[in-house]
């Protein structure tokens, strides 16, 4: 399968204020997902207690934040910027939130092992 950046196929799985997401299986194991984020909005965060996460920054900019437990010694946080061509790998059960801090959308594509 090839696809570009701005469209990968499959079908949109979520459409809010903040965002637009779009995913496509790749058959059995992955997923290839998209997302527009709007200038100044932020996703809700989550985490997979189950799959890896890779996230790859295709235009513009913003803040990635990233929580996860510290054996032992409570929760670490991180915080990154993120800009076009920037790629942030996000472990199983580790906590994400991406906040869109340009003008234009923030756009990334994620890579990650089925559900």
């Amino acid at each position: 399968m090839k696809d570009e950046f701005d469209d990968i196929g499959g079908h949109i799985s979520k459409e809010t204020d903040n965002y637009t997401v779009k995913d496509n299986y790749v058959g059995e194991n992955l997923l290839l997902s998209s997302t527009h984020l709007f200038p100044g909005k932020q996703t809700a965060g989550h985490k997979h207690l189950l799959q890896d996460e890779i996230f790859f920054f295709t235009q513009g900019s913003g803040e990635m934040y990233l929580r996860h437990p510290d054996e032992g010694q409570g929760e670490q946080e991180e915080l990154y910027e993120v800009n076009a061509q920037d790629i942030v790998t996000v472990q199983a059960g580790v906590f994400h939130r991406v906040h869109n801090k340009g003008k234009t959308k923030l756009k990334y594509l994620r890579v990650m092992n089925r559900p």
